[in-house]
């Protein structure tokens, strides 16, 4: 979705301090002509279920992609019962798991790439012992001009690299 027209007009209703809510006025969101909540796609679902979560019964959850959970459970962690957990691919756990760790039980490791688990060890080093050491390059633990590596952040991991004569320019 590119512009937000569906997302105003489903908030129209609810957000008008000068328009009682359509509850107020002896109707229902179901009943209410400008809130079609079918034409909501994942994007707008988001955006809907952290300003009104009382309106997740109405949710299509299937129409939530990977990077769409990741915005959703990062501000509202109690609709993880609702995740499609297979949607989420290495990018969306580590975003997910730097703000909200408690859903490493649903994590599958396997899908981390280098650049996921050096993003996630700079946060939440706890994970270390997930990690799959092999899978991150010398970029990954030296960083560069802009973005410092995991080692600059997380020195305790200095014995896990493998990748010391890359970063010396010796490879």
């Amino acid at each position: 979705m590119n512009d937000n027209t569906e997302l105003d007009s489903f908030f129209d209703e609810s957000f008008d301090d000068a328009t009682p809510p359509v509850e107020e006025r002896g109707q229902s969101h179901d009943d209410d002509p400008s809130c079609n909540p079918t034409d909501l796609d994942g994007e707008a679902w988001v955006n809907v279920l952290v300003e009104r979560p009382d309106l997740a019964d109405k949710c299509d959850w299937s129409k939530l992609e990977g990077w769409n959970w990741v915005s959703l459970l990062q501000m509202q962690p109690r609709f993880a019962d609702k995740c499609d957990w297979s949607k989420l691919d290495g990018w969306n756990w580590s975003a997910v798991l730097q703000v909200q760790p408690q859903f490493a039980d649903k994590c599958d490791w396997a899908k981390l790439r280098g650049v996921n688990w050096s993003d996630l060890l700079l946060k939440q080093p706890q994970f270390a012992d997930k990690c799959d050491w092999s899978k991150l390059e010398a970029g990954h633990w030296a960083g560069n001009w802009h973005e410092p590596g995991l080692l600059w952040n997380q020195p305790q991991f200095a014995d896990k690299c493998d990748k010391w004569a890359e970063m010396d320019g010796d490879a």
